[in-house]
């Protein structure tokens, strides 16, 4: 498939890409058609100027010529618009302090102001005379909903005991009671690893303690995409090229000073020595 800009499909928009966009999807046989049939009617034009013969008129587009975009297009497109939403709930929620429900009310008002609005579009291109009905879009009801889209640190949950806190990495495998032993021949620690929880569906049975971590992958990635954090890593490279050489008795004032660092090779004098090129790109998109 190949997107055709001749004279006839420039008139016609798709949505590619989330934006609204001249052309339409076709196969590139057919774009080639296309082109052939322009350039078979510029040369006729042209004939026809030099002959002295007005040129034909151009061949007016019918109803059935206009294509209405698909509602999976109208969706995609408003992607972005759903994001924005989420961000401006979750400030008010996070930054100005609203609370839950307060929150939750700005999401249902967000619902019913797109979706009027989307309604007041389709109705222009109705007119117009497209055919079409306006997508459904669904906002989440609750703003815990829109902090597991992405906006929460991704956080590693392990069992522990909670009085030595020894980790049980395997839940299903965890002992009722905690056999960690503070030497060979002293007493185990005993502590009860489970406890009962009342939820909706009737009494679950749950670790008593939870030791939560938050990903270092996650954190790497929410670190480096910080604006400064570039420029940082520039700077602090260039005062690394620049510095002179040190010895062994030699006062260091931090770890690039270590003659043991510069013996690693030249790429810790690169401004993403932490990680490799392609990691960095990653993590700054």
């Amino acid at each position: 498939m190949a997107v055709c800009i001749c004279s006839r499909c420039s008139r016609l928009f798709e949505f590619r890409d989330g934006l609204r966009q001249p052309g339409k999807t076709v196969s590139t046989s057919t774009r080639s058609e296309h082109e052939r049939r322009d350039a078979r009617e510029n040369l006729a034009t042209t004939t026809r100027s030099r002959q002295g013969t007005p040129p034909e008129p151009m061949e007016e587009e019918t109803e059935s010529t206009l294509h209405f975009p698909s509602i999976a297009d109208f969706e995609k497109a408003l992607l972005p618009v759903k994001k924005l939403c989420y961000l401006l709930v979750a400030w008010v929620n996070l930054h100005a302090g609203f609370s839950r429900e307060t929150t939750n009310t700005v999401l249902k008002a967000l619902q019913f102001i797109l979706a009027t609005v989307l309604g007041l579009v389709f109705s222009v291109l109705q007119s117009a005379g497209l055919d079409g009905t306006p997508p459904a879009l669904e906002l989440p009801k609750d703003i815990r909903t829109i902090y597991q889209q992405g906006l929460e640190p991704e956080i590693n949950r392990t069992a522990c005991c909670p009085e030595c806190w020894t980790l049980y990495p395997i839940i299903h495998n965890m002992p009722e009671f905690c056999p960690w032993k503070k030497s060979p021949r002293s007493d185990p620690c005993g502590a009860a690893l489970w406890r009962n929880r009342k939820t909706r569906k009737g009494v679950k049975r749950v670790p008593a303690r939870m030791y939560s971590t938050q990903s270092f992958d996650s954190w790497l990635q929410f670190f480096l995409a910080r604006p400064v954090i570039e420029d940082y890593l520039e700077k602090s490279a260039l005062r690394n090229q620049n510095r002179p050489p040190t010895g062994p008795d030699d006062v260091m004032h931090d770890v690039q000073d270590s003659p043991a660092w510069r013996s690693l090779g030249n790429f810790v004098t690169f401004q993403y020595n932490l990680v490799s090129p392609p990691q960095i790109s990653q993590y700054l998109s």
